[in-house]
């Protein structure tokens, strides 16, 4: 009797860490892909800003990151390594991209990034294939 309530215990830890997670997981993503959404998204968009806007832009992208940075060792340590990697590498590569002001390559790294971070979204949602 007591191996069992042992066990029941345990599944139950394991059970509302990996529910935890998930909703940390997913706020976190959700609330970075809502502030990626307030960034210019074309090339043209960023190109007609003025610069106390694109200024504005390059301190939300360096919030973003600042945000990541906090967070980049628990996500890396319970997300695959690929995706997390994936994510580091294209807010980077986004950021890099509208400070040097290649607004194309900026427009086409932003669309990758809020990619993976819907991906992420998806594939770490509170489902019961994902709990289970």
């Amino acid at each position: 009797m007591k191996s069992l309530i042992t066990a029941v215990l345990l599944f139950a830890a394991i059970l509302v860490f990996i529910i935890s997670n998930a909703f940390f997981i997913n706020g976190f993503f959700k609330k970075t892909d809502d502030l990626l959404l307030r960034l210019p998204q074309t090339a043209h968009d960023a190109e007609n800003l003025s610069e106390s806007e694109k200024e504005a832009v390059s301190v939300r992208l360096s919030e973003i990151e600042k945000e990541w940075k906090s967070k980049e060792n628990y996500v890396m340590s319970v997300l695959e390594h690929e995706k997390a990697s994936d994510f580091s590498e294209r807010l980077l590569s986004t950021k890099t991209f509208f400070e040097a002001e290649d607004y194309g390559e900026y427009a086409s790294s932003l669309a990758a990034l809020r990619n993976v971070t819907k991906h992420i979204i998806f594939d770490e949602g509170i489902t019961l294939g994902n709990v289970l």
